[in-house]
């Protein structure tokens, strides 16, 4: 599969942030920001290591309308459309770190995120009633009545992302 470059306007930058060295320091780091880290999402990164971050990483923020596609269409055609466009899936550092740094999330808004899913690290474990399991997961960035949320949703490659369904991915530096 040939790989075609497409730019697109940087949506936001994210910057290296000495807070988010462990899963338990960015947990605490959102939660003083007045941010939620939702349970499913504090269940799938529990002994998860995250990956060193000292780089500005540009984000794009696209939807599958802007991709190509007329309806709804499958989460991993999606991902891979933008793969094939050179853009590339947030770490979940990444993912974190834009969490702390997008405070001006609109109300009602769940944020997409182009991402490798998450593979649980610790057993399964039952939270408000609702057996997570060890599903894979994709974290997502919400606006939940004016709370902004890091969670989790099971990663499932076909659901069905609505056309205008906003997505971010990572477009690689040209510098």
């Amino acid at each position: 599969m040939d790989t075609q470059f497409q730019i697109y306007s940087v949506w936001k930058r994210i910057v290296p942030n000495q807070l988010f060295s462990t899963v338990a320091d960015s947990r605490t780091t959102l939660e003083l920001a007045g941010m939620k880290v939702g349970d499913w999402a504090k269940l799938s990164l529990e002994g998860f290591v995250l990956e060193s971050f000292t780089h500005e990483v540009d984000v794009v923020r696209v939807t599958p309308r802007t991709l190509g596609f007329d309806e709804k269409v499958p989460r991993i055609a999606v991902l891979r459309k933008g793969f094939t466009l050179g853009l590339e899936p947030l770490s979940v550092t990444a993912i974190l770190l834009l969490r702390y740094q997008y405070t001006d999330q609109e109300r009602g808004e769940i944020l997409e995120i182009a991402q490798t899913p998450i593979e649980w690290k610790k057993d399964s474990r039952q939270s408000s009633g609702t057996q997570y399991g060890r599903q894979p997961t994709a974290l997502v960035l919400m606006n939940s009545d004016n709370v902004l949320v890091v969670d989790g949703r099971y990663f499932s490659p076909s659901y069905l992302l609505d056309v205008n369904a906003p997505l971010v991915f990572v477009q690689p530096r040209l510098d």
